[in-house]
């Protein structure tokens, strides 16, 4: 999860970094493992089946990192789209092979939501440096294929996904995990960034997103950072205006105590991070939110 939401953004990984990490560590019958299974006498669904097909998907995701994360320029410049379609034939073995306890579904557990979830954000990530370019693609079977139609597929297969799990899960448990944090905050930015949907839907996806960022069971600071940020790039994309950010972000909030600003540098607009990869964090949007409304006063 936070490999995607960092892939683009400031303070990523180096290589050299990534190798301190390796997916096969968290396998089950790796020796780093195998003591937490022991202690498990009935697993949860999600350490079966589930759990190791992340670990699959993340070694996919590995290779995609250790060929992006050039500090000297952008991936479009140093990455070849060849390399693209071919990580992405691999990402679509991977999702062929599934078991179909796992497969996308309108039923499907909230544990196999957020690993599909997951596959989209790759596939995202993975072509949206290529996203203006109108070249073919050369290696996938469909024909006429651009990167861009790739992106917009697993675009409006992570809203669906968010819809879905939100609406299914929001007075229940699942909705506070924080390997749900991927799918609200890409859904947001979807919805900031422009889709076929009408302004209303893409206002009221937003809103769903903000409610599910405020639920996670992560500390009030960290997703209230989050939120603010988000509300930040929502004013300055006209999506809202400030005051009717500041109505929304009241309801989000409801009551809670305000807290104290936290820095933190996950990735919120992948767009701009491609480019200004120290511009695009939460962190500096929610200081250009807090600063609209000093401006204003």
């Amino acid at each position: 999860m936070a490999v995607a939401l960092r892939l683009h953004g400031a303070n990523s990984a180096t290589p050299d970094e990534l190798e301190l990490f390796t997916p096969d560590s968290l396998m089950p019958g790796a020796e780093l493992m195998d003591s937490l299974y022991s202690t498990y006498k009935s697993p949860p669904p999600y350490m079966g089946q589930t759990f190791v097909q992340y670990c699959y998907l993340l070694q996919i995701n590995r290779g995609i990192m250790v060929a992006y994360l050039d500090e000297e320029s952008s991936p479009a410049k140093s990455v070849p789209l060849a390399f693209a379609e071919d990580m992405y034939r691999r990402l679509l073995e991977w999702a062929g092979q599934l078991p179909e306890s796992l497969a996308a579904r309108d039923d499907m557990p909230h544990h196999a939501a957020v690993l599909h979830a997951s596959f989209h954000s790759m596939v995202m990530e993975l072509f949206r440096p290529f996203l203006f370019q109108r070249t073919k693609l050369a290696r996938i079977p469909r024909p006429d294929t651009r990167p861009g139609d790739l992106f917009l597929s697993s675009s409006n297969r992570m809203v669906e996904i968010f819809r879905l799990y939100y609406t299914r899960y929001r007075d229940s448990s699942p909705i506070h995990t924080i390997t749900w944090l991927i799918a609200p905050i890409y859904t947001a930015h979807i919805a900031l960034r422009g889709t076929a949907d009408t302004l209303q839907q893409r206002r009221l996806d937003f809103k769903m997103c903000i409610d599910a960022l405020m639920a996670l069971g992560v500390v009030l600071p960290m997703k209230e950072a989050i939120v603010r940020g988000t509300m930040g790039m929502a004013v300055l994309s006209g999506l809202m205006t400030l005051q009717e950010s500041r109505l929304m972000l009241k309801e989000a909030l409801k009551g809670e105590r305000q807290a104290e600003m936290v820095g933190t540098t996950l990735t919120i607009d992948f767009q701009l991070a491609m480019e200004d990869p120290n511009g695009s964090s939460v962190d500096v949007f929610a200081k250009q939110y807090l600063a609209m409304g000093s401006s204003e006063a």
